[in-house]
This record gives C-alpha cells, structure tokens and sequence, in this order.
C-alpha cells in the first residue's frame, strides 16, 4: 500500500494484487518476463522430427500428461532439464513404452540452437507464472502448443501464435499430431510466435517500460 508502482509479470498475478490488497488498478504495471531476442533467434537448422520439452522434472510441469500423450505413436519427446520425478517419469516410460530421450541439464548458450533444431515445443503444466522457456522457443520461432491453463494462456493465442488445448492426453496428441505433418502452419505459428515476442517480451520493450515509469514517478 506504500508502494509508488507495483511491477506484475502476469494479469494474474495484477488481478491478485488488486483484489487482495485494494490497490488501485492505475498502480499496477505489467512487466512480463524478457527475452534476448538477438540470440534467441530463428536459425537455418536442419530440423529433428520430434517433440521437444525443457523444464523441471517436478508435478507442475505434468510430464505423464505429455507421456500419455504419445502412448501409441512413433513421436520421440527430448526432455532437457533434470528434477525429482526423473526416475518416476523413467517407470512411467517403462510402462508406456513410448520412446524419450532425457538430455540432462545445458547451458544457456546452447539453448537458441536446441530450440531451432526441432519442429515443436511442448509445455503442458498445470499453471505457470511467465514461463521463460516457452518465450524463449516462440522467440526462435518455434511451433509451440501450450496447456490452457493460467500462464500460459496469457502467453499463446490459440491458433495464431500456437495451439491451446486442455489438460487431456487426446487432446495434446492431435494437437502434436497436426504440428509434425503440417509444415506451411508450423512456420506461420512460427512467425507469429516471433512477432509477439518482439512486441511484447523483447529487452528494448522491457527498458522501454522501465524507463517510463522512472519518468513517471519523477513527475508525480
């Protein structure tokens, strides 16, 4: 309440602080996340025809969600990230019989080019907060598919920058599915993806914002 400005990543996260603590709306700004959009970029790689997810192995991010999701196809998911379910998810694997590479964790320099090399990116969570890893994949141009769940859905617009669809492994397949055979909609889903990013989470419109508030609390 003693706050001049109050930084959000998410509207969520703005509606919370609104109805919770009474602030005025006009205090409130939304900051999401940046991305360096000059190195995470779209490359000319030759493209790997799997399914590629990066994040904690943990219950958030609701990887047998996307297992279940290729039970009974040939689509091979590289899984980059290391967490507490690894050898859970390994039984689950077991189980499934589905085919899944983990990658272990990488370095920041390696991620533009691990993004660029494969045809979709997948992040099926239960919620997120401003998920930098999808940003990052949209920011190289990625055809990505996202749960509809809160932040993520403030991220992707369905069917414009990516594909939404709900928390079910039928579902997440055939949107998967539509991605691998159609290449023409991977790249527009690409392009658009990049655009938003540019627009919306570049580091010129993060300090763009930031020095506008600065100005503006100089002046009040």
């Amino acid at each position: 309440n003693n706050a001049d400005i109050i930084n959000v990543a998410t509207v969520l996260d703005q509606r919370e602080v609104e109805t919770k603590f009474k602030i005025d709306k006009a205090l409130i700004e939304l900051r999401p996340n940046w991305v360096d959009t000059e190195r995470y970029k779209t490359f000319s790689l030759e493209k790997i025809n799997r399914v590629l997810f990066v994040g904690r192995l943990n219950t958030q991010k609701n990887i047998p969600l996307l297992l279940e999701s290729i039970h009974n196809t040939d689509i091979t998911l590289d899984i980059v990230g290391d967490g507490e379910l690894k050898d859970s998810l390994n039984k689950l694997i077991l189980k499934k019989n589905v085919k899944v590479n983990f990658l272990g964790r990488m370095s920041n320099d390696q991620m533009p080019e691990l993004y660029n090399s494969y045809i979709v990116y997948v992040l099926c969570s239960q919620y997120e907060g401003n998920p930098k890893t999808l940003l990052e994949a949209m920011s190289c141009g990625c055809a990505v598919v996202g749960t509809d769940v809160p932040g993520i859905r403030e991220v992707i617009r369905h069917e414009e920058t990516g594909f939404l669809v709900a928390e079910d492994p039928d579902a997440l397949r055939v949107a998967i599915q539509r991605l691998m055979v159609d290449k023409p909609l991977r790249k527009e889903l690409g392009l658009q993806a990049r655009k938003q990013i540019l627009l919306r989470n570049s580091l010129e419109t993060a300090l763009s914002k930031e020095y506008s508030t600065y100005v503006r609390l100089e002046k009040s």
